[in-house]
């Protein structure tokens, strides 16, 4: 199982584990999740390169991701939208596969996601 938490307000995700929805490779939930952490984390280190965010730590591994910064001043809101787009997107695919992922928001700012109903073709 993947176990995704998310502090909007510290700008801070954790993402261990593997979701073991197929064989490795052929994991399309794991594959979406890589693929949100690692969009995220490459927009930290763009983000950190051009001035604005600091203290940036992205760690990216096979099964464990960890992302924090902090936006530099200025940069909040575009910092939130990044975030918080990865974020939905995140919590989306928790929704639509609960076996492979377990979903933990922290404080109470965070936005929610709606119910989307996505098409299930794998095992």
């Amino acid at each position: 199982m993947i176990n995704v938490i998310c502090d909007r307000e510290r700008f801070c995700l954790k993402v261990t584990g593997h979701a073991r929805s197929d064989l490795p490779g052929k994991d399309l939930v794991c594959c979406a999740v890589s693929t949100l952490v690692y969009t995220l984390g490459t927009n930290v280190m763009a983000m950190e390169k051009k001035g604005w965010a600091e203290l940036a730590k992205v760690e990216l591994a096979p099964g464990r991701a960890e992302i924090a910064f902090i936006p530099g001043k200025g940069f909040r809101g575009m910092a939130l939208t990044c975030f918080d787009t990865v974020s939905l997107g995140l919590q989306m695919l928790a929704r639509s596969y609960p076996k492979y992922i377990l979903w933990e928001q922290m404080g109470d700012r965070e936005p929610q996601a709606p119910l989307v109903k996505m098409k299930q073709n794998h095992r």
